[in-house]
């Protein structure tokens, strides 16, 4: 959940500033797989780096979003976006636990810009 780089991604059509991502395989991830199931329906309420702050610890994910859960019901996602090798370290594990301790589960999706495949 640390964002080591900065992409800014824009409108193809107006130019304007849509999204900051912290990695080229979020943004990926986001126009891949996020944008597509939001424009068919399926998710709503998509957010970018959504923050919680658990114990005075601020926490970043990559996103979050709704979906229709059960007959009537909706639940909240929360996603973070690692590439396929990359180390789960201390300080996600950490965080992880913190979040879960407030009712948030974390969803961890290997995703690969290359062959746009998540697991």
């Amino acid at each position: 959940m640390k964002h080591h780089a900065t992409r800014v991604c824009r409108c193809l059509t107006c130019g304007q500033q849509a999204a900051t991502f912290g990695s080229l395989t979020e943004a990926d991830y986001y126009f891949s797989v996020l944008l597509p199931r939001k424009k068919a329906g399926q998710i709503s309420h998509i957010r970018v780096h959504p923050e919680w702050t658990v114990a005075g610890v601020r926490i970043i994910a990559d996103f979050s979003y709704r979906e229709p859960y059960g007959l009537d019901g909706y639940r909240t996602v929360v996603i973070d976006v690692k590439g396929v090798s990359a180390p789960l370290t201390a300080a996600y594990k950490r965080n992880e636990k913190m979040l879960a301790s407030i009712g948030v589960e974390v969803w961890v999706v290997r995703w690969s810009v290359k062959t746009r495949k998540g697991k």
